[in-house]
Order: C-alpha cells, then structure tokens, then sequence
C-alpha cells in the first residue's frame, strides 16, 4: 500500500539500497505472511498448485514460496 511505501521503502531507496534487493524482500515478506496465515503453523506438504495472476507473472515470486517452503519441482504444479 501507499503507507509501506511512503514508511517503509522510499528511506531504503534514498540510502541507495538496489531496487532489486528492496523487490526480494517484499516477495520474501508476501510469502511469509501468505504461509503463515494459510498453514497456521502446520507444515504445508505434498503438491502445491500455484494459482492467480502475481503468481504466473511474477516467476520470483513463486521462487520465493518453492524455496521457503522448500518443496521438490516434481511437487509443484
């Protein structure tokens, strides 16, 4: 939202953090939040579909959920 961006990343930008790594950490943080608040603390296991638009467009950002999650290749559809 407008607020984090204001707060949150435009210091990181104004002290010359690369616009890369600020991108990393915010798909880093939609993944944490997003397994957190789906799995309410059990391990998510088997296959996982990725579904929905940031996930097809956005290949970081299902890099993000395969690696944290740490899940096989052969295990995502």
């Amino acid at each position: 939202c407008g607020v984090f961006a204001k707060t949150d990343v435009q210091p990181l930008l104004n002290e010359g953090v690369r616009k890369e790594d600020i991108a990393a950490s915010i798909f880093q943080a939609v993944v944490n939040q997003t397994i957190a608040g789906l799995a309410s603390g059990r391990k998510i296991t088997g296959k996982i579909a990725f579904l929905g638009g940031p996930l097809y467009f956005m290949s970081e950002l299902r890099k993000r959920f395969i690696e944290t999650l740490d899940i096989a290749e052969e295990d995502v559809i």
